[in-house]
């Protein structure tokens, strides 16, 4: 059960009781002009016979309510306003003891309490359970706050002064639209002016309907919280909806852009796969040919014993210097290249040659295998960041860095440093992309439930319309009758997101078909 509606403390002399009499009225007029309801010159006087009163809540709640037609007696009116409590009541909202009599009698202020409990149960539709004048007064103060935050002269702390310049409104116009309102050439000195624009341009571009005229703020010393609350109400539920079609607007760029990234890599893949084949062939190629020369170094160095034959080689050159110091007093000479030092460093050049070959060929393979085992690391456990709303997202995150930092600092290739950094992006954005599709249909749940505001789980076609213009959907007309249950539409909606991703895979599919070719 909603919390009761209790009227604020306001001042004694009633200056508030005519402006919201008035805003009242114009709210009231809104609603019942949704369903071509005759409008009303005001809610004391004509909420006494209970029609008015009953058109209103089929407008709020989609529901038929029987009563007294045509022309009334006293008890008939009163049983009208008597049936119209009831169903209020029956909704779980606390009149607080207002009842028939007050309404048919023209009791001003309890008029006005019940006015105000059915704008709260109108305003809480859109995503708010608690239907409670302070609740609702919280969120649509937080929501102005967020949208006038880097605005200069606004700081909206209360729904009395903080309306009196005008410049609130024209901030929040300009969150929105920033086309439509100059805001930085306003001047908090011209309230009345910023005032009439602001109205205006709320009017024509968002049909939101002037419940306030701009005398109600400039000319009241504190002008009247409900009313202002009423008129900013309006702001809050019409640019929601733009809220929620900007968002899903934003989606569909980051869509468009990982369409485009898919694209170009999948046409370019076969390509560099293939430049990358003959790469490989020729190094296979140049492989065979360098084990071929191995094998032959290795059979010659079978075959011709170069090890023995040095050994015996040094020691005839040294018996030759011992012979030739006796015999003929002097050194034995031959050419400096047949000396055993030099041969013996041209022996070991080649050996070293090889070895050297050897272990560069031993690095480059452990490099490989080094970088690729980081690669599919990263592939591996990128489940860790595709979960959304998954507690172990920023851990995995943060895993996968610091090895891939670890492996650097042992000698990790920067191209697979800048791979697995390209990686853990992607990743990320894949992520994004399924919060976007998630806030889609969540979206598309909320405005569903905010158009079924007696959760009939019904809602008729143009509401049905509104949503998928919202969503930017295409309006497939066969799936309703009139009127769509809920699970036919939620299941409409995801079929309607599949064949756009189904769609968007077939252009991926047609481009890289036509890179083969």
């Amino acid at each position: 059960v909603h919390p009761p509606i209790r009227m604020q403390n306001q001042t004694n002399d009633n200056t508030w009781v005519a402006p919201q009499v008035k805003s009242f009225t114009k709210w009231v007029n809104n609603q019942l002009q949704k369903k071509h309801y005759p409008p009303i010159m005001s809610i004391v006087d004509d909420f006494c016979d209970g029609k008015t009163l009953i058109n209103l809540l089929n407008v709020i709640y989609d529901e038929p309510i029987e009563h007294n037609k045509g022309k009334l007696s006293e008890f008939q009116r009163r049983d009208n306003i008597d049936k119209a409590i009831k169903f209020i009541e029956s909704k779980n909202i606390d009149l607080v003891s207002i009842d028939a009599d007050h309404i048919f009698n023209k009791n001003v202020k309890l008029t006005l309490g019940m006015t105000w409990a059915l704008i709260l149960r109108s305003i809480s539709q859109y995503g708010c359970d608690d239907a409670s004048s302070k609740n609702i007064r919280s969120i649509l103060l937080k929501w102005c706050r967020d949208c006038t935050k880097e605005y200069d002269n606004v700081d909206i702390k209360d729904f009395t002064h903080s309306w009196k310049d005008g410049l609130s409104f024209n901030a929040i116009i300009h969150h929105f639209a920033p086309h439509l309102v100059d805001y930085y050439s306003l001047s908090g000195k011209n309230a009345k002016e910023n005032l009439t624009n602001a109205f205006d341009v709320a009017e024509k571009n968002f049909n939101i309907p002037k419940l306030l005229d701009p005398e109600d703020l400039t000319e009241s010393v504190v002008p009247d919280e409900k009313s202002v609350i009423t008129y900013v109400s309006q702001y809050y539920l019409k640019l929601a909806e733009l809220e929620y079609k900007s968002n899903i607007e934003k989606g569909e760029e980051h869509l468009a852009k990982m369409d485009e990234w898919l694209r170009k890599n999948m046409g370019g893949y076969n390509k560099l796969a293939h430049e990358f084949s003959m790469l490989l062939q020729r190094k296979n190629e140049a492989e065979t040919r360098l084990h071929g020369a191995l094998a032959e170094i290795l059979q010659f160095d079978a075959s011709n014993n170069l090890h023995e034959k040095f050994l015996k080689l040094s020691s005839l050159y040294g018996n030759l210097r011992m012979a030739f110091s006796v015999l003929r007093g002097k050194e034995f000479e031959t050419m400096p290249e047949y000396e055993p030092n030099n041969l013996m460093n041209r022996m070991k050049e080649t050996t070293d040659m090889l070895s050297r070959t050897r272990i560069k060929l031993k690095d480059i393979a452990q490099s490989i295998e080094l970088n690729s085992d980081t690669l599919a690391y990263v592939d591996k456990n990128k489940e860790l960041l595709c979960k959304k709303y998954n507690s172990q997202k920023d851990d995995g995150v943060k895993a996968i860095t610091e090895r891939i930092a670890c492996k650097k600092e042992n000698n990790l290739s920067s191209t697979v440093g800048k791979l697995c950094e390209e990686k853990l992006a992607l990743l990320k954005d894949l992520d994004r992309h399924k919060e976007y599709e998630n806030y889609r249909l969540e979206t598309a749940i909320k405005l569903f439930k905010t158009y079924d505001s007696s959760d009939t789980k019904y809602i008729d076609e143009v509401n049905f319309n509104n949503c998928c213009f919202v969503l930017n959907l295409d309006t497939d007309r066969d799936v309703i009758d009139g009127r769509i249950h809920y699970d036919d539409y939620v299941q409409f909606v995801k079929e309607s997101l599949k064949k756009l991703s189904i769609k968007s895979g077939m252009a991926c599919e047609n481009v890289t078909g036509s890179d083969d070719e």
